[in-house]
């Protein structure tokens, strides 16, 4: 199975739709990305827990400390280079919907806590054959295990 993080793709820009849709486009069978959770409650797709190394914008900071309106208000393709600005931070929902069927989504739980939303996310996107979960968090994954037991965890 090829993945945007194993065919080089995702040096472009970390975790953002433009390297998702550049990965499928290729050939990959699957996408890779790291779920954040907002403080309002939204998961976000990005790598890092705080914005400051991939966004650009005047919302910095913890990405638990910001809501989803300030996170979308970062470009997080520009400071890989002008050819990718004006990306901005997908929300998890929109990934599973925009990936349906096209890719497997390999999703990283980055914080312990968003394991009942991202649950039902992938429920209420239908994902639940089209993902896989990891998690540095064994606790995390137990979690999952229970919300999801049809869904392949790593």
């Amino acid at each position: 199975m090829a993945s945007a993080m194993s065919a080089g793709i995702a040096s472009c820009c970390l975790t953002c739709y433009w390297v998702f849709e550049q990965a499928v486009r290729f050939g990959a069978d699957m996408i890779e990305l790291d779920v954040h959770g907002s403080r309002d409650g939204n998961l976000v797709v990005i790598h890092d827990s705080m914005t400051m190394r991939t966004a650009r914008g005047n919302a910095q900071g913890a990405v638990a400390d910001l809501t989803l309106e300030q996170l979308k208000t970062l470009d997080v393709g520009v400071w890989k280079g002008p050819q990718f600005a004006g990306e901005r931070i997908p929300t998890l929902d929109e990934v599973l919907t925009a990936f349906r069927g096209r890719a497997v989504v390999l999703i990283e739980l980055k914080a312990r806590g968003i394991e009942e939303r991202v649950a039902q996310i992938i429920h209420d996107t239908g994902m639940e054959d089209g993902v896989v979960l990891q998690s540095f968090d064994a606790e995390s994954m137990r979690i999952m295990r229970g919300l999801l037991p049809e869904v392949r965890g790593k």
